[in-house]
């Protein structure tokens, strides 16, 4: 698959969102019960459940955006050219294993850097490029 530069930015923003969200979401919450544990009103509750009001509507779209991004990342994995079988593999696994945090760092060695190719085309004795089948 061959993505142009505006192409990858974009994908590179849609792949941080869930991470992140995943993360602001985890500090609103412990911010609401640390403030409830330490505020010298007699606890409601009630109100542990009205934070997620807030929270609940961020959910269903990061839930989709996932989704969306482990498919697109398992079809890319799967139509890597560069990969053997093996690498293949261990893509999947990790991606699958770990998921939101090896969607970034896919994106930023196989799609923004697209190390993958210039790697399977480089001498490995002096470092020097060549296309595949002009190599002396």
């Amino acid at each position: 698959m061959k993505l142009n530069k505006p192409t990858k930015i974009v994908l590179g923003i849609l792949t941080c969102l869930p991470l992140l969200a995943a993360i602001s979401i985890i500090g609103f919450v412990i911010f609401n019960f640390l403030s409830m544990f330490f505020n010298q009103e007699p606890a409601m509750p009630l109100m542990y459940l009205s934070y997620l009001s807030y929270i609940i509507p961020y959910f269903f779209p990061i839930i989709f955006l996932s989704m969306g991004l482990y498919i697109f990342y398992l079809v890319h994995i799967i139509r890597n050219q560069y990969f053997d079988n093996e690498k293949r593999i261990l893509w999947i696994v990790v991606l699958f294993v770990l998921g939101g945090i090896t969607m970034p760092i896919y994106w930023y060695i196989h799609i923004w850097k697209n190390n993958s190719s210039e790697a399977n085309k480089a001498d490995g004795l002096t470092g020097n490029y060549y296309e595949p089948g002009t190599q002396p």
